[in-house]
Protein backbone atom coordinates (compact mmCIF):
# COMPACT_ATOMS: atom_id res chain seq x y z
CA UNK A 1 0.00 0.00 0.00
CA UNK A 2 1.33 3.42 -0.85
CA UNK A 3 1.61 6.26 1.63
CA UNK A 4 -1.14 8.25 -0.14
CA UNK A 5 -3.64 5.38 0.28
CA UNK A 6 -2.76 4.99 3.94
CA UNK A 7 -3.18 8.73 4.55
CA UNK A 8 -6.56 8.65 2.77
CA UNK A 9 -7.80 5.74 4.94
CA UNK A 10 -6.75 7.23 8.31
CA UNK A 11 -9.58 9.89 8.49
CA UNK A 12 -12.18 7.29 7.45
CA UNK A 13 -11.05 4.85 10.13
CA UNK A 14 -11.05 7.59 12.78
CA UNK A 15 -14.61 8.57 11.79
CA UNK A 16 -15.79 4.95 12.06
CA UNK A 17 -14.14 4.56 15.45
CA UNK A 18 -15.69 7.79 16.76
CA UNK A 19 -19.21 6.86 15.67
CA UNK A 20 -18.94 3.38 17.13
CA UNK A 21 -18.05 4.73 20.58
CA UNK A 22 -21.20 6.82 21.05
CA UNK A 23 -23.49 6.01 23.93
CA UNK A 24 -26.76 4.58 22.64
CA UNK A 25 -30.00 5.21 24.49
CA UNK A 26 -32.68 2.56 24.26
CA UNK A 27 -35.56 4.78 25.42
CA UNK A 28 -36.80 7.89 23.61
CA UNK A 29 -35.80 11.16 25.31
CA UNK A 30 -38.50 12.83 27.39
CA UNK A 31 -40.25 15.91 25.99
CA UNK A 32 -38.93 19.16 27.43
CA UNK A 33 -41.56 21.68 28.57
CA UNK A 34 -40.82 25.07 26.99
CA UNK A 35 -42.33 28.33 28.19
CA UNK A 36 -44.87 30.11 25.98
CA UNK A 37 -43.57 32.91 23.76
CA UNK A 38 -45.48 36.20 23.46
CA UNK A 39 -46.42 37.07 19.87
CA UNK A 40 -48.39 39.88 18.26
CA UNK A 41 -50.83 39.19 15.41
CA UNK A 42 -51.49 41.84 12.76
CA UNK A 43 -54.04 41.97 9.92
CA UNK A 44 -52.95 40.91 6.44
CA UNK A 45 -52.05 43.76 4.05
CA UNK A 46 -51.61 43.65 0.27
CA UNK A 47 -48.22 45.01 -0.78
CA UNK A 48 -45.96 44.93 -3.82
CA UNK A 49 -43.09 42.49 -3.57
CA UNK A 50 -39.80 43.42 -5.20
CA UNK A 51 -38.91 40.59 -7.57
CA UNK A 52 -35.16 41.01 -7.98
CA UNK A 53 -32.18 38.70 -8.15
CA UNK A 54 -28.59 39.80 -7.66
CA UNK A 55 -26.13 37.89 -9.82
CA UNK A 56 -22.52 38.18 -10.84
CA UNK A 57 -21.42 37.54 -14.39
CA UNK A 58 -20.85 38.95 -17.83
CA UNK A 59 -23.89 39.72 -19.99
CA UNK A 60 -23.87 38.25 -23.47
CA UNK A 61 -26.45 38.71 -26.25
CA UNK A 62 -28.62 35.80 -27.32
CA UNK A 63 -28.58 37.02 -30.93
CA UNK A 64 -26.07 39.34 -32.54
CA UNK A 65 -25.94 41.09 -35.90
CA UNK A 66 -23.22 43.07 -37.60
CA UNK A 67 -24.51 46.06 -39.57
CA UNK A 68 -22.29 47.73 -42.15
CA UNK A 69 -23.02 50.69 -44.36
CA UNK A 70 -22.33 50.76 -48.06
CA UNK A 71 -21.71 54.51 -47.84
CA UNK A 72 -19.49 56.61 -45.58
CA UNK A 73 -20.88 59.51 -43.58
CA UNK A 74 -22.19 60.63 -40.22
CA UNK A 75 -25.62 59.57 -38.98
CA UNK A 76 -27.93 62.60 -38.97
CA UNK A 77 -31.16 60.89 -37.91
CA UNK A 78 -32.13 57.50 -36.43
CA UNK A 79 -35.57 56.11 -37.38
CA UNK A 80 -35.80 53.10 -35.03
CA UNK A 81 -35.08 52.33 -31.38
CA UNK A 82 -34.12 49.15 -29.56
CA UNK A 83 -36.58 46.23 -29.58
CA UNK A 84 -38.54 47.59 -32.58
CA UNK A 85 -39.28 45.05 -35.32
CA UNK A 86 -38.06 46.02 -38.78
CA UNK A 87 -38.48 44.39 -42.15
CA UNK A 88 -36.08 44.12 -45.02
CA UNK A 89 -35.88 47.48 -46.75
CA UNK A 90 -37.04 49.60 -43.77
CA UNK A 91 -34.81 52.66 -43.29
CA UNK A 92 -32.87 52.53 -40.02
CA UNK A 93 -31.01 55.84 -40.16
CA UNK A 94 -30.17 58.74 -42.43
CA UNK A 95 -26.60 59.61 -43.30
CA UNK A 96 -25.38 63.21 -43.61
CA UNK A 97 -23.34 62.94 -46.78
Amino acid sequence: MTLNRILALVPALLLLAATGCEKQESAAPEAVERPAIAVEAVPVQARDVADAIEVVGSPAPKYEATIKSEYQGLISEVFVTEWVRVKKGDPLAELDT
